[in-house]
């Protein structure tokens, strides 16, 4: 299923509220039909990761990013920035549920008070993870 579809396929409030940039900024990486680039970077469809019941993995390294050391067939380190000085709670939530809900995937909704919690356990050990400034706790 491609990007077209099921962005078009959204309702349209959600549609308008997600908007493109959020999905650009996944896109850039995962690409547009979420089947990301083999042996570089991680495809969303059918991730066991996006898929998982309970979506607090997914949500840290949204927030936080994520990296994999080189190893002797790949040196260079590979990694995904995190965006919590950048997303509200209810950015990433948005996200999220359209990721967990595209290319095939089917899961649950992710709300912006499960990515609040995951944020304020995160921002004990990283300051930088608080809410982005100017933007409230649950909205953008």
């Amino acid at each position: 299923m491609s990007y077209r579809s099921n962005y078009l396929d959204l309702d349209p409030t959600y549609r308008d509220a997600f908007g493109r940039p959020l999905l650009r900024m996944s896109a850039a990486c995962h690409r547009t039909d979420g089947l990301g680039s083999p042996k570089v970077l991680p495809k969303m469809a059918g991730n066991s990761t996006v898929l998982s019941d309970d979506p607090n993995s997914l949500i840290s390294v949204v927030l936080a990013g994520s990296s994999l050391p080189g190893i002797a067939a790949a040196p260079s380190p590979l990694g995904m920035p995190g965006f919590a000085w950048r997303l509200s709670n209810d950015e990433v939530a948005q996200l999220l549920t359209f990721i967990r809900n595209s290319w095939g995937n089917q899961a649950s909704s992710v709300s912006a008070a499960e990515v609040g919690r995951v944020r304020a356990a995160l921002a004990e050990f990283i300051p930088s993870q608080r809410q982005p400034r100017n933007r409230p706790a649950n909205g953008p």
